[in-house]
């Protein structure tokens, strides 16, 4: 038997995928891997990308299997999208023996199987396929990654079958806490994050000139068209945000995927409100961000938002839901209202005025928590083996 650890992550979108999860994930499986775990990583496949990628890490091992259909996680409103749906759940049936084959070519001295918790927000086998799990090897540790709020009571019982829960913000451990039996141990731990590499003002430039930007005051919103993450309203925030003079052009520019999009948002688009520009490259929304007036994040179901910490990575204005991290250190970031005027306003404030307020990205950098996800690994004894 290893005496190294297995960690096998469950996890809808994996990078180069877009998004913080994406990005998150690959974080957090190249440091347990240069800590001298074996990683294995079963996620959804992306175009360009094999099928099965497998890495050298310093001390452990790294695997990507890419093995659901695309954007099966993400399901839009067609019949592909729930098509794909359903194939992902009849591959995760198979999910047991694919970790007990792992298990017997490596024989770790433990297993932890880490599901982001969004794969259970819609019904599905994956509750059923947690019992097979369990059977894949003695001492298997099955935890939950929970990454946004919008969990409700419903899935108690679904989240009460892991070992252990972790939640990246306060909020969403004492939510948790509130929610599970006291067997489940639970732990907050930051959301994984790396400091991008701040873009030129040339890289900016391009960007702006590639999207015929140039001279225009705009707001950025990394959430993509999705109004449970409040869009709309950031759509009036830009109406009011036009009343202020020498603001009057200003416009939102989105990014990411258009789940919710309807006429409003084609009457918005001809009005010269929204520029929509899809999904695009994380080094494109990036100088996105350093150019424009504030990075606008207004979602009350958000943990830590990815996007909200590469803006202040940058020193750029980010004007954040009241998430209490963000209340606590940062204070003039948070939106005090929810009127799309006084929220205009504060923009403004941010944008010719930045605070002296900082963040302290440090807590969320890997090298200080990742012997926070190791304490989840329990050894397996010669006892559970031989039982």
């Amino acid at each position: 038997m290893s005496s190294r650890s297995l960690w096998y992550v469950v996890t809808p979108v994996y990078k180069p995928a877009p998004g913080g999860g994406a990005i998150y994930t690959d974080i957090l499986a190249r440091a347990l891997a240069a800590e001298g775990a074996d990683v294995w990583v079963e996620s959804e496949a992306f175009p360009g990308q094999p099928k099965l990628s497998r890495l050298k890490a310093e001390q452990g091992s790294l695997t990507i299997d890419r093995r659901f259909p695309l954007r099966a996680g993400r399901a839009e409103r067609d019949w592909r999208s729930y098509l794909a749906y359903a194939v992902q759940n009849l591959k995760m049936v198979g999910m047991s023996r694919r970790l007990a084959r792992v298990v017997r070519t490596l024989q770790p001295g433990s297993v932890t199987v880490l599901v982001h918790s969004s794969l259970l927000y819609s019904r599905g086998l994956l509750p059923t396929v947690l019992n097979r799990l369990r059977r894949a090897h003695p001492g298997v540790r099955l935890v939950l990654d929970v990454r946004d709020p919008k969990f409700d009571e419903d899935l108690a019982p679904a989240f009460a079958r892991f070992d252990a829960a972790i939640g990246c913000s306060q909020a969403i451990g004492e939510k948790l806490r509130a929610l599970l039996p006291e067997r489940v141990e639970v732990l907050t731990i930051p959301i994984p994050f790396e400091r991008p590499e701040t873009p030129s003002e040339h890289a900016v430039a391009e960007v702006l000139r590639e999207h015929r930007l140039q001279g225009i005051p705009y707001v950025l919103n990394p959430n993509g068209i999705a109004d449970w993450k409040r869009y709309p309203e950031m759509l009036e925030v830009v109406r009011a945000l036009r009343l202020h003079p020498g603001y009057e052009r200003a416009c939102l520019v989105t990014v990411g995927r258009a789940r919710d999009w309807c006429a409003r948002d084609d009457a918005a688009t001809r009005e010269g409100i929204l520029r929509y520009l899809g999904v695009v490259h994380n080094r494109t929304a990036l100088a996105l961000a350093k150019g424009a007036l504030a990075t606008l994040i207004l979602s009350r179901v958000e943990g830590i938002p990815r996007a909200g910490l590469e803006t202040l990575a940058m020193g750029t204005p980010l004007l954040a839901p009241d998430i209490k991290e963000f209340a606590q250190w940062i204070p003039s970031s948070v939106a005090r209202s929810d009127d799309p005027r006084e929220i205009a306003s504060q923009i403004l404030t941010l944008a010719t005025h930045p605070p002296a307020e900082s963040y302290p990205l440090e807590t969320h950098e890997m090298a200080n928590l990742v012997q926070l996800y190791r304490s989840l690994e329990r050894p397996t004894t010669i006892q559970e083996i031989t039982s």
